[in-house]
């Protein structure tokens, strides 16, 4: 079973646990998970009135505003609360009117370092989590190291599997909806309900996808449509989620510690020269013929980091083309017609 974004609020409904939930992937779910608690991603939907306009000027990012409506449109019972890790501006200041509206009982923020190259951040971070164990503990059960162990395990089970999934055999929608259904569902129910996925054929021409939180699935419908097949990605919803694990040899808040600063770095860290070197070598490990940039509109953190990237790809003779999208809903015909145009490059 693999959850539509509009099925989402439905299956949130019938979850028996208490839900933390959460608003980037920096969040280590095993930490929510060793509390007896349901770790969420929140996925915005189109339902609703728009109550973000009172709280957020209009260029902030469709991500942000779409996910304080759905803080504010949706009163499930089973919410506690939620854990805002600190990366984007936005989600930072959203952490704040979260806090200061009472949207839930908990609230948290992690604040993580900027820098995660350095060695120093390791015992920071280590820090941060422990405080995180012991507020948390105080909506679920305290977590135990044994009870982390378990979690790590588990969560170590969920990356796996979708790192094996075999993307030449699945949609573009199929593949993230799968790993949307992992930031949603209960981890074990997602285990054993995408054990055996339906597979299709794709045999478009090979793109990697570079971009943000990306929730809205009509855009890959489009990929598929004009015979673009994304065999890696760097975006929230994938790779990003799922890419490191965590060491079960070490102590299990260090090791999550060491996952983190592990994981791919996003643009709102420093990065250096970093994601030009691994999105270039990322691409051309999976054979990529093109790069699709794939952003939010406002998104500054990866609007930034968009130009050196792109000079360096093409200094590789790897093509690419920047798409913004303005919110979720109908995508502009634009679009597809601009994929279309990608799409037909590749092919000389």
């Amino acid at each position: 079973m693999l959850l539509d974004r509009k099925d989402i609020n439905e299956y949130i409904k019938g979850i028996k646990k208490p839900i933390i939930a959460y608003m980037c992937t920096y969040m280590p779910e095993e930490i929510i998970i060793g509390s007896s608690l349901h770790p969420l991603r929140i996925i915005p939907g189109d339902d609703g009135p728009d109550r973000s306009s009172a709280y957020l000027q209009a260029y902030v990012c469709p991500v942000g505003k779409g996910m304080l409506n759905w803080g504010f449109n949706n009163s499930f019972k089973n919410l506690r609360g939620i854990v805002a890790p600190h990366s984007c501006d936005t989600i930072q200041k959203l952490s704040d009117i979260w806090r200061i509206n009472h949207i839930t009982e908990f609230h948290h923020d992690l604040v993580l370092p900027v820098d995660m190259t350095k060695d120093y951040a390791r015992g920071y971070i280590v820090s941060i989590l422990k405080r995180l164990v012991d507020s948390l503990g105080t909506i679920g059960r305290p977590a135990t190291e044994d009870t982390l162990r378990d979690a790590i395990s588990l969560m170590n089970r969920v990356r796996g599997h979708l790192r094996s999934l075999d993307r030449t055999k699945m949609s573009a929608r199929q593949f993230f909806e799968t790993c949307i259904s992992a930031m949603v569902m209960d981890k074990e129910e997602f285990l054993k309900s995408t054990h055996d996925l339906p597979l299709v054929a794709n045999k478009g021409k090979p793109v990697m996808v570079v971009g943000n939180m990306i929730y809205d699935m009509n855009i890959f419908d489009m990929f598929d449509h004009v015979g673009l097949r994304i065999v890696n990605d760097d975006i929230c919803p994938g790779s990003r989620y799922f890419e490191a694990d965590v060491d079960e040899a070490l102590p299990p808040l260090l090791g999550i510690a060491k996952k983190i600063m592990a994981r791919p770095i996003c643009p709102t860290k420093h990065t250096y020269h970093y994601r030009e070197d691994y999105i270039t070598d990322k691409a051309k490990k999976s054979s990529a013929r093109g790069v699709v940039f794939l952003y939010q509109q406002f998104c500054e953190p990866h609007l930034f980091d968009y130009p050196h990237i792109k000079d360096r790809l093409a200094k590789e003779d790897i093509p690419s083309l920047f798409i913004e999208i303005e919110s979720s809903g109908d995508i502009p015909q634009q679009i597809c017609t601009r994929l279309e145009a990608f799409s037909e490059m590749l092919s000389r």
